[in-house]
């Protein structure tokens, strides 16, 4: 017998037989009177495609050793005495021994050495049933539709396979499919968030729901051979535990999209009520606040949510939100919640989409949302509806009731508050002047122009409930304007320290893990995604995490590194800058400015700098990035909607933010999958983007930014106005270099290389790369004025690899040792597999040979070298050259294009071994890849795969160098 890892209990459902347990007398088993006898029973068949068992099972055998109460006694005539009700709990103590002790010694408990040891694949085999089915289609729904598509429909990514149509490329058994869902293949990376048991339910609804169907031919039967060899084959037993999504404390509020039922708030703001450990998910009672229509969208208790987003379960379907909430007591519809202070009217100024549904938020002078206080137990949201300030810090005196404490400010003008739906119970108390009446199906509440007033509402969904009682009298409602200059002790006042692990210098450039700590109690996962030094002090930074975390880092530059935790509950931030001081956050909801009022060296309010964002459900609409331009302005990206069309104005766009943050501005269209960007000395704007439809290969941009005309890249699914002549290449605008994904599956960040003390890439730029975890030169040549450039590895070690571990999506050169600080993550499309990373990228003085300028020329191609070169081995060196197709389609790989040689006249080496010029007749083309094979100086051999792009070329030179 083995253990089933989907149930943790004994034994296997599905096609397992079932075991029965008798105990008798006559014999003795541990010291205790009986025996054990297991006897295999077989399931018979029930109508409707469910099972029944001919006899009682361990399970239930177990429930009723243990289950006796005293009103069964009664049942049957017995007298529930107080004796009665002793004997009764010592006899089934005593039942209960016997019972544990005949469990282990069967080994129905998972107590036993094998428990610990392996598991055959046939456990996996034999436990897959309707249910593995089901939970196969969840997560094949949420992970692997997108790509791999449905019966009827194609995925996104034209080389992953439709099951239903292609032979598999790995081998088709059940075992063979295993291993390729967790070691990946080709250009499918492991999926390491999946236990064995998970991946096998996925196996198991790929065989059964498009192989045995439509493609017969490659479904293997589960005969008794088959399974005799999967016996054979073992794996490592994974105990059953939380995800690490679910095991995390987020704090006490979390910012993301949540299905209300009513709506979804596209930027809600989660906030637990009932105080405790654990942080939001872990409580009872939730209210989530709506950002664009500024109120109280929902209340509900029971459970938290589904997790059902990519930052959190990794879902990759288009209906990214929290979609299952527990039970909802209360809901507002999706509308402005105060009357406009101009007009009156509740008249919805939002935003219009494509579908009909207002995004964003309200007008500016309407009212915006301000940030959120934390220096109390409980948080407390700021807004503002025209000139006059909200405070609301939410509670429950009691499970099931909501409360909400409101805080007007002074005003000239008088406020219409539609406060709660008139099917709920409420009690209001409030200040002078304030009145509250039903209107419309909604309790209203009106504050007349003047001073400033507290109003408390308490609303329950249970019409039984004495609201009076919950429900503190007018002078005792709390001030939350006093309350937010009041500060408590810091939530998480625990520093970390972990040791810089300095791998051996064996290459040009080195990489030095920078552990995250593991020890801390809130189980954080720290998938970074930006990163900053502090201008005053260099051994100091802040690091966000994808997660909502923001992290204070000191020492950095040390062997010990001090982590401190300092702001929770933000909305997938993906870029930080260091402004002036303050720290900024690229959030999907907003751009946060961090602020620590008190200076106890933790976060007191999020403030909302600038928060324009426009939010639709989409799971691909990544908010990346963040730089600064010399005129203060904030800079950064929106992706698009994968391969649907936008929604709003904001997808596939650069975003300008005024210096204070009062407005924002589309600068540049375009783009599908944006990750970062980079602003130079010089004031020059790069950013990277991704493969897909309308997006032939990967590209690297720079951008003029002009919100009048803005530049427009390609993407045609993004946000532009030109209509159909977004189809038309001449209304494009190309990219400085095409990469194609064989160099670099996922380009992320550019940098330019500001220091002197990491080799000769002084002044140059360089890219991150979250696909692959390399770092890239960009060389650049300008031509006529025609800026294109050249995508050359950079030779990086991290012990016996040639990349990090993750995949790369910040970085910053520290001004102090000058060397480069990265950090990463790794989720979706990067063949790097560990979750996380932080790095130091050292420069050890070695030499690098490689090229460190491309020009192209008419009759050839120049690269000059860091170091110098002896020879190339021109029988194994090749040149090719294409050009791109933009089409609907994902990328080119089902388009036909031709790759044709560029015929090679001869290499010279030049300059004593600094310059190769490669004489050939090179045409214009929009990517080249040139395959170098070399000797070094030192006499290594070297090898060097080069994307570049050659749209201008110089007039022709001496390929002697003369």
């Amino acid at each position: 017998m083995e253990y089933d890892p989907h149930r943790r209990r004994w034994p296997p459902s599905g096609a397992l037989a079932q075991w029965q347990v008798h105990l008798e007398s006559g014999s003795r088993l541990s010291g205790i009177q009986g025996s054990l006898r297991c006897e295999r029973m077989e399931r018979q068949p029930r109508q409707g495609g469910c099972a029944k068992w001919n006899h009682w099972t361990p399970g239930s055998w177990w429930r009723s050793v243990v289950s006796e109460h005293p009103r069964q006694e009664a049942a049957r005539g017995g007298e529930v005495t107080h004796q009665s009700r002793v004997h009764r709990a010592l006899h089934s103590m005593k039942r209960s021994i016997v019972a544990l002790a005949l469990f282990i010694t069967a080994g129905f408990l998972p107590v036993t050495s094998q428990a610990q040891g392996e598991i055959s694949h046939a456990t996996y085999l034999r436990n897959l049933d309707n249910y593995a089915f089901k939970r196969g289609e969840e997560i094949y729904t949420r992970t692997c539709q997108i790509c791999h598509g449905t019966v009827e429909a194609p995925g996104s990514l034209p080389d992953a396979r439709r099951f239903a149509q292609a032979d598999f490329q790995n081998g088709h058994t059940p075992h063979e499919m295993f291993n390729t869902i967790k070691k990946g293949f080709r250009q499918m990376p492991p999926q390491v968030q999946l236990s064995d048991a998970e991946i096998y339910d996925v196996v198991h609804y790929i065989r059964e729901h498009f192989v045995k169907p439509h493609r017969p031919g490659q479904y293997t039967e589960l005969d008794a051979a088959y399974l005799d060899k999967a016996a054979g084959m073992k794996l490592p037993y994974q105990a059953k535990q939380e995800k690490p999504w679910q095991m995390m404390d987020y704090g006490p509020t979390m910012a993301a999209t949540y299905d209300i039922h009513q709506y979804s708030v596209m930027k809600g703001i989660a906030v637990r009520l009932n105080k405790g450990m654990g942080g939001i998910t872990k409580g009872a009672i939730w209210m989530v606040f709506d950002q664009d229509t500024l109120q109280p969208a929902a209340g509900w208790e029971g459970i938290f949510s589904d997790y059902a987003v990519i930052s959190l379960a990794g879902n990759r379907t288009p209906d990214d939100q929290h979609q299952k909430v527990g039970t909802v007591r209360f809901t507002m519809p999706n509308q402005p919640a105060w009357a406009n202070p101009a007009t009156g009217k509740f008249d919805d100024l939002r935003y219009t989409g494509p579908d009909q549904k207002h995004y964003g938020p309200l007008p500016a002078a309407w009212g915006r949302f301000e940030g959120i206080h934390y220096q109390r137990d409980l948080p407390i949201l700021q807004y503002r509806i025209g000139q006059r300030q909200v405070l609301e810090q939410y509670s429950s005196p009691a499970m099931g009731v909501f409360q909400r404490v409101m805080h007007v400010g002074a005003g000239t003008h008088e406020l219409l508050h539609r406060l709660a739906p008139a099917d709920v119970k409420v009690a209001v108390r409030h200040g002078d002047g304030v009145t509250v009446n039903e209107q419309d199906g909604y309790y209203m509440l009106h504050v007349p122009a003047g001073n400033a007033v507290n109003v408390v509402v308490t609303l329950t969904a249970s019409m039984e409930l004495d609201l009076e009682k919950l429900t503190p009298e007018a002078g005792a409602i709390p001030d939350l304007a006093k309350a937010i200059q009041q500060f408590d002790a810091p939530h998480w006042n625990q520093t970390f320290t972990t040791t810089v692990v300095r791998n051996p210098d064996d290459g040009p450039y080195v990489v030095d893990a920078i552990p995250a700590p593991t020890g801390a109690p809130w189980h954080c996962r720290m998938r970074f995604a930006g990163i900053d030094f502090f201008p005053d002090n260099p051994d100091r930074a802040a690091i966000c995490a994808w997660d909502g975390d923001v992290w204070l880092i000191e020492g950095i530059t040390t062997g010990q590194v001090q982590w401190r935790r300092i702001a929770t509950g933000l909305f997938q931030p993906l870029g930080l800058k260091i402004h002036r001081g303050d720290i900024y956050v690229t959030c999907r909801d907003q751009i946060a400015r961090l602020a620590d009022h008190n200076k106890d060296g933790e976060i007191d309010f999020v403030e909302a700098f600038n928060s324009d964002q426009m939010v639709t459900t989409h799971w691909h609409e990544f908010a990346s990035g963040l730089i600064v331009d010399q005129k203060g302005c904030f800079y950064y990206t929106k992706a698009g909607r994968h391969s649907s069309p936008f929604l709003v104005p904001q997808h596939g766009t650069c975003i300008q933010v005024d210096s204070d943050g009062k407005a924002s501005r589309v600068v540049a269209t375009g783009f599908r999958a944006t990750n970062g960007l980079c602003m130079t000395s010089e004031g020059e704007i790069y950013l990277s983007d991704q493969e897909g439809n309308w997006r032939p290969e990967n590209a690297i941009n720079l951008i003029e930014p002009n919100a009048e005309n803005p530049q427009f890249f390609g993407y045609t699914y993004g946000y532009h106005q030109l209509g159909d002549k977004a189809k038309d290449d001449k209304y494009v605008t190309k990219p400085v270099l095409w990469v194609n994904r064989d160099v670099d599956r996922s380009p992320s960040e550019m940098l330019e290389v500001d220091s002197k003390q990491w080799g000769p890439l002084g002044k140059e730029l360089i890219a991150l790369s979250y696909g692959c975890g390399k770092i890239f030169h960009i060389a650049m040549d300008d031509v006529d004025g025609q800026r294109q450039g050249a995508y050359i590895e950079v030779p990086v070690r991290q012990g016996s690899a040639d990349y990090a571990s993750t995949g790369l999506m910040r970085g910053h050169f520290n001004p102090k040792d000058g060397q480069l600080y990265t950090c990463g993550l790794s989720d979706w499309a990067s063949s790097r597999t560990a979750p996380s990373g932080f790095y130091r990228v050292r420069y050890t003085g070695r030499p690098t040979y490689y090229p460190g300028s491309v020009k192209v020329f008419e009759n050839g191609i120049r690269l000059d070298f860091t170091d110098a070169v002896k020879q190339v081995d021109d029988t194994r060196s090749s040149l090719i050259h294409w050009d791109m197709v933009r089409s609907s389609q994902y990328g080119m790989r089902d388009l036909k294009h031709d790759k044709p040689a560029i015929p090679v006249k001869a290499y010279h080496v030049l300059n004593q071994g600094r310059t190769l010029f490669i004489e050939c007749e090179m045409p214009v083309t929009d990517l080249y890849e040139l395959i170098l094979r070399y000797t070094a100086e030192d006499g290594s051999p070297r090898e060097m795969k080069m994307h570049a792009s050659a749209f201008k070329r110089h007039p022709p030179c001496d390929p002697e160098g003369r």
